[in-house]
């Protein structure tokens, strides 16, 4: 399968997470904070990143920025963990900033559909000279995530919550 590094504060959701994934076959790295998380990005250099919104010590977006800084890991993509994502964090003029996202309450089978779609869109994207995703048509790529409402099933959505 492929190698996550997952964060957040939440010490019994990472390790329910973290479980859940690994019985699915990923090889996953967990961090509690995002000093911790940007130490495993650095170190395993994953096919994906989850991360807390609400994660202490920098947050997503300082991991997020840091990841853009470095040629080798700004193509990594985030799944972010969110009770809502203002519209105006979810990408900037120059690369998508969050792969997809799930609002809490979630499912982990959601949490795992959302990694799938992530890296799928990876897959069909390809890099300009200085590593920014592109879809082969040369615009920009959404940020398509797995939005819960209700009874918590979830449908694709356009990152509007």
């Amino acid at each position: 399968m492929c190698s996550i590094v997952v964060a957040d504060g939440d010490s019994t959701l990472l390790k329910l997470v973290e479980c859940y994934l690994s019985f699915r076959g990923h090889s996953v790295f967990s961090a509690n904070g995002a000093v911790d998380a940007m130490s495993a990005v650095r170190a395993v250099r994953p096919d994906i990143v989850v991360v807390d919104a609400e994660l202490q010590w920098g947050g997503w977006t300082g991991i997020r920025a840091l990841m853009n800084e470095d040629p080798f890991l700004v193509e990594i993509p985030l799944v972010l963990i969110a009770d809502r994502v203002p519209a105006d964090d979810l990408r900037d003029a120059k690369r998508p900033v969050i792969a997809s996202w799930l609002s809490k309450p979630f499912r982990l089978f959601q949490l795992q559909v959302a990694i799938e779609n992530s890296l799928a869109g990876r897959n069909m994207a390809r890099f300009d000279s200085a590593h920014r995703a592109r879809p082969a048509d040369g615009g920009t790529l959404p940020v398509a995530g797995v939005v819960t409402h209700g009874n918590g099933w979830g449908h694709q959505s356009g990152g509007e919550g």
